[in-house]
């Protein structure tokens, strides 16, 4: 009888330590699962830096949709006429105030292509602005020299002296991808991904 009740206690003690074993390992589980979802979300959660919010121009505001839609058009238009006279400035506001009119009329697709095209505006005013592919193209030829050592010097002054149009590429873009988001589109940010890595080389050459 002892030998019995000894046994049936020896018993329960196993199955209590099965269930316990079955309680961690799904929780473990749980925590691993929630990890993997925080890891794919799509919010930026890096420390320190904030949300980016997209806003329209006050000025905007109380303007009907079709008057919307002109300045959208309106502004596309001086955009490609300023990049065509080489009045990058000018075109790279008139491609900001148009993203402003998309997000007013609730286009975050055609507002996040808007701002793209502003920080591509940016790039390629910063691009002539420092002679960059003049630069590139000079160093491709050059052997590795004294001389060759003072020009990268050089081309990396000329790449600080403009850094400040690649620092408003990067916001413009920052502000296409939170867009994008709400309306995704894989082309679009291809080519948004795409302008953040030249200004990711450009980092690494200054690095």
């Amino acid at each position: 009888m002892v030998i019995r009740t000894l046994i049936f206690t020896l018993f329960l003690c196993l199955l209590i330590s099965c269930k316990s074993e079955e309680k961690k390992a799904k929780s473990s589980e749980h925590a691993s699962s929630s990890e993997i979802n925080s890891q794919n979300s799509p919010v930026n959660t890096s420390m320190g830096e904030k949300p980016i919010t997209v806003t329209a121009p006050p000025e905007l505001n109380g303007l009907s949709k079709a008057e919307l839609w002109a300045k959208f058009k309106s502004s596309r238009e001086k955009a490609d006429s300023f990049k065509k006279s080489g009045n990058y400035s000018k075109s790279i506001q008139s491609l900001v105030f148009a993203a402003g009119c998309a997000v007013k009329l609730e286009e975050p697709g055609m507002a996040s292509w808007q701002f793209n095209n502003a920080a591509k505006h940016s790039i390629d005013f910063f691009r002539q602005q420092s002679h960059y592919d003049e630069y590139v193209s000079n160093l491709n030829t050059m052997k590795p020299s004294e001389e060759k050592a003072k020009y990268i010097q050089v081309f990396h002054n000329k790449l600080k002296k403009e850094y400040s149009l690649l620092e408003a590429a990067d916001y413009y873009l920052k502000k296409a991808r939170a867009l994008d988001q709400q309306e995704h589109d894989k082309k679009r940010e291809s080519v948004i991904m795409s302008n953040q890595g030249f200004i990711a080389s450009v980092d690494g050459m200054l690095n």
